[in-house]
């Protein structure tokens, strides 16, 4: 499951009908990947949720944290350096930059016992 916003994906998931097809799929043993708000989804438990709670796919046997490391907000974007020679040292120079995207995302707090 892609990253995302994981409060808007639940809502078009349930108004779409798409939830319980998926909460089948998972529960059915198909191994599943997520990643960033795939993550909260397939999470079985989530902390920090927008009031009433987040709505979740479940199956794995872990507790999240959406935005632990800031609010939406807190995202930012910044020009660095990207390049390393063949020495392994950073390269300086217009040529070297890039723009550096750094968002909030979810923390995995607890896992069971079970999970690798």
């Amino acid at each position: 499951m892609p990253g995302g916003e994981s409060t808007a994906m639940a809502l078009v998931g349930e108004a779409g009908g798409i939830w319980p097809a998926l909460k089948a799929f998972v529960a059915g043993g198909t191994p599943v990947w997520g990643t960033c708000a795939g993550m909260i989804l397939l999470s079985d438990y989530a902390v920090a949720t927008k009031e009433g709670g987040q709505a979740l796919v479940g199956g794995l046997d872990a507790r999240v944290c959406r935005n632990y490391f800031g609010a939406q907000i807190s995202s930012f974007e910044k020009v660095m350096s990207c390049r390393l020679d063949e020495e392994g040292k950073q390269v300086e120079g217009e040529d070297a930059r890039c723009s550096g995207v750094f968002i909030r995302a979810p923390a995995i707090l607890k896992v069971g016992e079970n999970v690798e």
